[in-house]
């Protein structure tokens, strides 16, 4: 049992790490993940909206785009 406890928490430790270098393919503001809790990101969606009506049915998650950079349009000075 202690084995098995030890394994999950390196296994999320490594999920964390991981996730910020998680492939994403397409150029659209919004992502869904490939399976439940995969790294892996189909980025085609322009709203929110239409990566939810994708991903609901299957369990999955929508997230926004990481190579979009930040969605803010307010300059700096």
């Amino acid at each position: 049992m202690k084995t098995l406890m030890i394994s999950a928490i390196v296994a999320a430790s490594f999920a964390g790490l991981t996730s910020a270098n998680a492939a994403s393919t397409g150029n659209g503001r919004y992502c869904v993940e490939q399976s439940p809790g995969s790294f892996e990101k189909y980025c085609n969606f322009a709203t929110l909206k239409a990566c939810q009506k994708q991903a609901q049915p299957q369990f999955l998650r929508c997230m926004p785009n990481p190579k979009h950079g930040t969605t803010g349009s307010a300059s700096r000075r």
